[in-house]
């Protein structure tokens, strides 16, 4: 909540600290250990936090490329695509990275989330790719206490069905 309400405030400029801040709301999103309770490992809130955590990051994304737009144009540069989608590019790549059967399920979880909230063109490029490999590894996968693994393999199959 609060990074949504730094990203609104025309009042405040954030161009200098969006890495960090895009940094640490993509940790939420696919860090392993997210939670609202610190007693529970893994809490029925941590879903929350990592789609809230997504989104997030995504608005940050387009708030950086909306300021660097106005500015550009301001100063009379003209636009290319590389001179406002770079973080964007970065961001759906170390999502992309989570994507992998070797990160821990929520982390997988988080990067799903993560590349849907930038849209249909990023599912399509960052996520389509690697729905197969994901559809039957993620079946295959065994992490730690079964009724958590299946809860959030559950949660991956919703947010896949969810994008297609």
């Amino acid at each position: 909540k609060a990074i949504r309400a730094l990203a609104s405030n025309k009042r405040i400029y954030l161009v200098p600290h969006l890495p960090d801040l895009v940094g640490l709301t993509m940790k939420c999103a696919t860090d392993s250990k997210v939670t609202l309770c610190p007693k529970e490992s893994l809490s029925l809130d941590h879903w929350i936090v990592r789609s809230a955590a997504a989104q997030a990051a995504a608005q940050l994304v387009k708030y950086g490329k909306d300021i660097r737009t106005r500015r550009l144009l301001h100063l009379g540069c003209r636009l290319t695509e590389s001179s406002h989608s770079d973080i964007e590019r970065q961001v759906l790549s170390t999502y992309r990275q989570h994507l992998d059967l070797s990160s821990p399920l929520v982390s997988i979880y988080g990067a799903i989330v993560g590349i849907a909230a930038f849209g249909y063109q990023a599912i399509q490029k960052y996520f389509l790719p690697h729905f197969r490999d994901l559809q039957r590894g993620v079946d295959l996968k065994e992490e730690g206490d079964t009724a958590q693994v299946q809860m959030t393999k559950e949660a991956i199959k919703r947010s896949v069905f969810v994008l297609l």
